[in-house]
């Protein structure tokens, strides 16, 4: 039966993208659906200095303040999102979007427009397909198979090539590469 032709009792609906699902129980009053078509809580965190020097013993006092006002701030995951990934690896500014749209997904947590457009590319090369993670960012985190060829390819192009790994290597090395890279 078409979806158009369901109808769902109260308190249920027809979700976009997941019509294949049925009906769907209606998101909670403060909460909206993710990526993947489930209900999630979008709330801000209220966090203290205190709850930042718990988790972080050695931050400075006015650090966990900082951290604590910022998170307060851009506590819901959207707004986070844009604002810790503004300007970086290819994203626009924080009013684009880009930094919530292009977060970490996958394995090893592609990030950026910029990888997820270099990933589309060698993925569409390597596998003859015309899938788009740049427009379909979702996927790579969906898809079991493509997390784990997004975080093969990003550690072959963005961290092999900057550590010499040996049988001494420690995780610690290959770690600070991977976050050095990111940062730059």
């Amino acid at each position: 039966m078409p979806c158009e032709q369901i109808r769902c009792p109260g308190g249920f609906e027809i979700v976009a993208g997941f019509e294949d699902r049925g009906c769907q129980a209606m998101c909670p009053r403060g909460q909206q659906r993710d990526e993947f078509g489930f209900c999630f809580d979008d709330k801000d965190c209220n966090v203290t200095s205190s709850s930042i020097e718990d988790a972080f013993p050695e931050i400075d006092a006015a650090d966990a303040d900082t951290l604590a006002a910022l998170i307060n701030e851009y506590g819901n995951s959207t707004k986070l999102g844009n604002f810790i990934y503004a300007n970086k690896n290819g994203n626009g500014n924080e009013a684009s979007g880009d930094g919530y749209k292009f977060r970490g997904r996958g394995l090893f947590q592609l990030t950026g427009r910029e990888n997820y457009q270099k990933f589309t590319t060698f993925y569409n090369e390597r596998f003859n397909t015309d899938l788009n993670f740049e427009t379909n960012p979702a996927t790579v985190a969906s898809n079991t198979k493509i997390s784990v060829i997004s975080a093969l390819w990003y550690y072959r192009k963005r961290v092999l090539k900057k550590v010499n790994i040996n049988s001494n290597t420690s995780i610690e090395v290959v770690t600070k590469k991977s976050i050095q890279n990111w940062l730059n």
